[in-house]
């Protein structure tokens, strides 16, 4: 491997999650056969009624957490560089160090991680490719994979 392609694998990398039309769209899509299914199974109107307010509760917190990051539990942005490692941004806390969990899901469109920021917090992030640019998401793919495997 050159030297240059050495040097640009280990800049800095730091991202601003942007909300996610398809992540949003998907979840939409997710939640409203979840409540259909629960709709056409016979149970008792109140049993119905139940499910699909907490079908409902959970897709607004879904969309919170993952697609518009404003939660205190949302990761709004994540870093890595070579000195400091893994960074993750909340609204609320701002920038904290944290630790890569394993197992890590990258494919060519879509990226979850977990962070371990203390000993009992942990941060979930879902990215969709159109959260961020072509080149930031590729940069991020990389370097998880890289860090799934010791480097």
């Amino acid at each position: 491997m050159s030297q240059i392609s050495l040097t640009k694998f280990d800049q800095p990398l730091q991202i601003e999650l942007q909300p996610s039309r398809r992540l949003a769209r998907l979840s939409l899509v997710a939640h409203l056969l979840g409540g259909l299914a629960w709709i056409l199974v016979t149970l008792p109107v109140a049993y119905k009624l139940a499910a699909l307010l907490f079908i409902a509760g959970h897709a607004r917190y879904f969309h919170r957490l993952q697609i518009a990051a404003d939660c205190a539990s949302s990761v709004s942005g994540i870093a890595w560089d070579s000195t400091r490692g893994w960074r993750v941004h909340n609204t609320v806390k701002g920038w904290q160090t944290a630790a890569l969990q394993m197992p890590v899901f990258v494919s060519p469109r879509l990226v979850a991680a977990r962070f371990r920021v203390s000993r009992f917090r942990c941060y979930s992030a879902v990215v969709v490719d159109d959260r961020l640019t072509g080149d930031k998401f590729r940069r991020l793919r990389v370097r998880l994979l890289q860090s799934t495997r010791g480097h």
